[in-house]
């Protein structure tokens, strides 16, 4: 059995390239300076993921700030993935009603056994083409 490993990160010992992928995977956008100091057009899906088994094991979801919806409040609109309390992870696909953006419209839940495929279906479903146009280097086994 896989089991997702709580990662505590130093930022202050990180490299600048790491403080940058890092900064592109949660929040899915990198400035025009930050794309420059980068100076890569693309990133590893090692990196990518070891990014988003931190933050859900902080959290408990990616991206960290979103939540499934509940009426009332805004859709998130995309994936998001939930770790759950049975170590299984779910992935939630949602989209609003086109002109209620507090209505949900569509919602799609899969359950996952192991964190590193419901990973691998996140970044497929969400970032098939890369992220803000960065491409996800997809080699070894580990790739998708």
């Amino acid at each position: 059995m896989t089991k997702v490993l709580v990662c505590q990160v130093n930022f202050e010992s990180m490299t600048e390239r790491e403080k940058l992928v890092e900064r592109l995977v949660t929040e899915m956008h990198l400035s025009v300076p930050e794309r420059a100091a980068l100076s890569s057009k693309s990133i590893g899906y090692s990196e990518v993921a070891t990014i988003i088994t931190r933050v859900l094991n902080e959290t408990g979801y990616f991206p960290p700030s979103a939540r499934p919806w509940q009426e009332g409040k805004v859709v998130h609109e995309g994936a998001i993935l939930q770790k759950l309390s049975n170590r299984r992870f779910r992935l939630i696909l949602q989209r609003s009603h086109p002109t209620a953006p507090a209505v949900l419209a569509a919602k799609k839940e899969r359950d996952f056994v192991f964190a590193r495929n419901a990973i691998r279906a996140f970044v497929r479903s969400e970032w098939p083409n890369g992220i803000d146009g960065i491409r996800i280097s997809r080699v070894g086994i580990l790739g998708i």
